[in-house]
């Protein structure tokens, strides 16, 4: 054998690559005998991800799936925790965080070697920045810093899994490996949430989003004018209401993709995971839920009749998929009469005196807000009970936060804040709507109806909820957002100089040109 400096280099690489492996194993016995077992657990489960990300063969696209599997985890760690509902309650390193910066890395590899000619910067990145300065705001001139900078950290990381996502999906195969990582990841919440309701058991997962045997007692326990009889789960997102939304937002996508050119065995899957999240969705108790999701698939029907193409397609399927659901609904008639018919009312009353707290404040600070993450420490004087003893006294030492999310956002960061949390929401529907109006590829259609009425059902949700506040909700949700995003970069860049498609009429079909940029 000669010796040459590409034999020198692979030689050299080997014997590294063999130190580190042994290192690595060195380390990992001994830490795994001397260690505690959540630590332990985590060596492993480090380990299992280098070997898994070996055996792929193809780590980018492993990377891709982990940050979409990974997204509503909470696996992590957490520093300078400040417990309190609203925001970011520590500044955190999770999971998803590594599939982030691996596939940032990738990016910026192919920027620098010229395979991509520029970087995606959607305008959604606007008005998400805008927000995130008026954090940065909050933490230079507020009472507080920490808490501000806390949530500061995490809009950071959320505006990063966003802009990576949107520039690692330019080909279809790309969309559709993300939808089979939300089929998924639909799967894992749904048999998880399942389990929790057959057996009334405690899955012991909290390190990934679990709540405690005690929170979800309480929740159930609150739930009716009678004591006991039932049980709410809420799989590893943390709270029923949490998961309800989680359900309203990816079910969409899942079932408008069952109308998209995939393979019977896909399909099949698809509809598995959707059935597993829907009796999942039921179960968590969640009215509000119920309603977004409601909302979200009689969106999804009336669209899918948007464009021309569609509109004598399906019809079949589009009944069975209507009397699919009401079956479901049939078939658990009975927690859902009973949520509705005997649910207690302090629920609906906490909401209504949260509500006027939220709008007391954003009345004495109406253009800046308190605060970013400050609702529950600038409340009290704005509320009947005065002082944080007496709050305190009669709600525990987690105060809980008014439930919507846009008048947290306005009573925190003000009518500015509230313009550009508004301006966002009005930017992904137009982006969601143009997109409407391309059939050329109808996966990426129905893909994009699904997200479409996924982010409405958000939009309901958020009246009565803080879904998008919450960590692994609001990753979630953003990759919903990406996915629109991207969907109208690919049209204009597969269909530039190509006869548009408009949905009304057969007529009009090279009257405008691709929608504008995102």
């Amino acid at each position: 054998m000669e010796l040459n400096k590409n034999n020198i280099r692979t030689g050299i690489t080997q014997v590294f690559l063999a130190v580190i492996v042994a290192f690595v194993v060195a380390a990992s016995v001994v830490a795994i005998f001397s260690a505690k077992k959540v630590f332990a657990i985590a060596i492993f489960g480090v380990i299992g991800l280098l070997a898994l990300l070996y055996i792929s063969g193809n780590p980018r696209l492993f990377c891709l799936w982990g940050l979409i599997l990974s997204a509503p985890i909470s696996l992590g760690k957490r520093f300078f925790p400040i417990p309190h509902m609203g925001g970011a309650g520590s500044y955190s390193i999770e999971l998803v965080d590594v599939f982030i910066l691996a596939l940032m890395f990738f990016i910026f590899r192919d920027f620098k070697w010229g395979k991509i000619k520029s970087i995606r910067i959607s305008r959604a990145t606007f008005y998400w920045s805008a927000l995130i300065l008026l954090g940065i705001f909050s933490v230079a001139l507020g009472p507080f810093r920490h808490i501000p900078a806390q949530e500061v950290f995490r809009m950071i990381k959320l505006l990063l899994l966003y802009l990576v996502v949107i520039n690692e999906l330019m080909r279809v195969k790309q969309f559709m490996h993300v939808l089979g990582a939300l089929t998924v990841s639909v799967a894992i919440q749904g048999l998880a949430g399942i389990i929790q309701y057959v057996f009334k058991i405690d899955l012991h997962l909290q390190a990934l989003g679990e709540a405690s045997q005690e929170a979800i007692n309480i929740v159930s326990k609150a739930t009716y004018l009678s004591s006991g009889g039932t049980y709410r789960i809420s799989a590893l997102l943390g709270h029923p209401n949490f998961l309800a939304a989680f359900m309203a937002l990816l079910l969409p996508v899942l079932i408008a993709s069952l109308f998209g050119k995939i393979k019977l065995p896909y399909k099949i899957a698809i509809a598995i995971s959707t059935v597993m999240g829907g009796i999942a969705l039921v179960f968590t108790l969640s009215r509000a839920g119920w309603v977004s999701f409601a909302l979200a698939f009689g969106i999804l029907i009336l669209m899918s009749f948007y464009h021309f193409k569609m509109r004598r397609r399906f019809l079949f399927a589009r009944i069975a998929l209507i009397v699919s659901v009401l079956i479901i609904g049939i078939a658990f008639s009975g927690p859902i009469l009973k949520r509705v018919t005997q649910s207690d009312p302090n629920a609906l009353s906490f909401r209504f005196e949260w509500n006027e707290i939220a709008w007391k404040m954003v009345a004495e600070k109406p253009v800046l807000g308190f605060g970013l993450n400050s609702f529950v420490f600038q409340m009290i004087p704005y509320s009947k009970y005065k002082t944080l003893e007496n709050m305190r006294d009669r709600l525990g030492d987690v105060l809980p936060v008014v439930h919507n999310i846009y008048l947290l956002t306005w009573s925190e960061q003000g009518t500015l804040g509230m313009l550009f949390f508004i301006g966002l929401h009005i930017h992904v529907l137009r982006l969601g709507f143009r997109n409407a109006n391309f059939f050329e590829e109808r996966m990426l259609f129905m893909m994009n109806l699904g997200c479409l009425a996924g982010f409405i059902a958000v939009m309901a949700d958020g009246m009565v909820s803080f879904f998008i506040r919450h960590p692994p909700g609001a990753r979630v949700y953003w990759i919903v957002i990406a996915l629109i995003t991207s969907i109208n970069y690919w049209y204009r860049e597969n269909q530039l100089n190509r006869p548009v498609v408009l949905a009304r009429s057969s007529v009009q079909e090279t009257s405008r040109s691709i929608p504008a940029r995102a």
